[in-house]
């Protein structure tokens, strides 16, 4: 049976400069390029510079409360409350990154903001309603979750770019108490929050609790006067507490939710100065 000859080897001109291939199939840039034409079936090669941010939040609406009438005698005193103002109490984690990709992507460049869908809670943990939830409404409780995180895709600049990867997990709060003539005790906010009962307006002020009961201590994140009711609320102010919470990340301002107790005060230690609010979009 006589040999069969090979076919022929066709030279192929290309269409990018600088590469120069021959036969058939499709055809990439090498490894290491940046260079790129999607339009002409060209798929854009790393290394990238890939970076990512993304921040959810727990939050539960608290009370403070204050005395509103009294009655005094030797038998029967009686002390009636109102509900001076309330505020949010939340549990923030947030996670910052940068990669070196090595990955075709069709286009130079990409960029995406950061969106975030929130999931209010119609009641809090008693069974009270407050009015109606959703896009204005946080309610009394619920969770604020990134959809989209930020995105931002360039080529690696091996003069400027490093990888990154950093996360946290905080509270705004953590929780305190004194005994008369005792020094301070303290402790990581998670054990209490969303408890009703152990806020109190001035270091004067027990309303509910008993002298050695540990009670809230530091900010009061979107504080409402009086009473609550969910139209007290409006987008604008929903968009204020999130960014509040992300410039707090930058600003390393929360608190160790699970440091145990501890003579003194707890230091503000969680967040990271690479987070950045301006990577926030909302619509």
């Amino acid at each position: 049976m006589p040999a069969v000859s090979p076919s022929p080897i066709t030279p192929v001109t290309p269409s990018v400069p600088g590469l120069n291939l021959s036969g058939g199939g499709a055809t990439f840039a090498a490894s290491g390029e940046h260079y790129c034409q999607s339009s002409l079936g060209f798929a854009c090669s790393g290394p990238w510079m890939v970076e990512t941010q993304r921040m959810d939040i727990q939050y539960v609406r608290v009370p403070v409360y204050e005395a509103s009438s009294t009655t005094f005698n030797l038998t029967s005193p009686q002390a009636g409350y109102r509900v001076g103002y309330t505020f949010l109490q939340s549990i923030v984690t947030a996670q910052y990154k940068v990669e070196k990709v090595y990955q075709d992507f069709s286009t130079s460049a990409f960029q995406q903001p950061q969106t975030f869908e929130w999931y209010p809670a119609s009641s809090d943990s008693y069974g009270n309603t407050y009015g109606d939830v959703g896009a204005s409404s946080l309610g009394p409780a619920g969770n604020v979750q990134t959809i989209h995180q930020w995105y931002n895709r360039k080529p690696w600049d091996d003069n400027n770019d490093v990888e990154v990867s950093k996360t946290m997990t905080g509270i705004r709060n953590y929780e305190i108490k004194k005994k008369w003539g005792q020094a301070l005790t303290s402790r990581g906010g998670i054990e209490g929050f969303g408890d009703f009962k152990i806020t109190r307006w001035s270091v004067y002020a027990n309303t509910f609790l008993a002298d050695s009961d540990f009670f809230y201590y530091g900010d009061k994140d979107y504080l409402l006067p009086s009473q609550y009711i969910s139209t007290l609320e409006n987008p604008t102010n929903i968009v204020n507490y999130i960014n509040g919470l992300g410039d707090a990340i930058t600003a390393v301002e929360y608190f160790d939710p699970y440091v145990d107790e501890t003579t003194g005060g707890i230091s503000r230690t969680e967040g990271f100065a690479e987070y950045s609010i301006t990577r926030h979009g909302f619509e």
